[in-house]
């Protein structure tokens, strides 16, 4: 969720594209990005006000590595265009660079690496969130996520 949604201001396509980049970040990791902060209070003030954005992997291809920080800058008004983020992305995979093939290899690794991320992609579970209402939501405020037993 992008900062200004959070703090509930006016937001606009910019919130999708920050969005964007927390997901690119995560398929890249195989990791959520702030997964060491473990309450809300923490979250609010090291992220959502304090401006902490995930730090991609050095071995990432740089056009990888460079949208991902633009996608993250905190300035909504200078976060890319949704149209220029998928022109950089045709970009990297058509060529851009060179060695996006090698370099996305190192971001997989091998077939072990490659098995935990789609072990990570099927991964059911909950999120646990301290709702002021938790009696929207079911009990202990609990958002299920939607496992595959739900879409059948």
């Amino acid at each position: 969720m992008a900062p200004e949604v959070a703090l509930a201001s006016p937001y606009g396509l910019s919130a999708d594209v920050y969005s964007f980049g927390i997901i690119l970040y995560e398929i890249c990791a195989l990791r959520k990005p702030y997964s060491g902060i473990k309450d809300i209070e923490t979250f609010k003030c090291k992220v959502i006000c304090g401006g902490r954005r995930p730090v991609p992997f050095k071995e990432w291809p740089a056009c990888v590595k460079e949208l991902v920080g633009d996608c993250g800058v905190t300035e909504p008004h200078l976060r890319p265009k949704i149209n220029e983020v998928v022109s950089r992305i045709s970009e990297c995979i058509e060529g851009g660079n060179d060695k996006l093939e090698e370099d996305l290899t190192n971001i997989t690794g091998s077939p072990k690496r490659r098995s935990e991320r789609r072990g990570f992609l099927r991964r059911k579970g909950s999120l646990e969130l301290p709702l002021k209402d938790a009696s929207r939501r079911g009990r202990r405020g609990s958002v299920p996520s939607l496992g595959r037993s739900r879409m059948n």
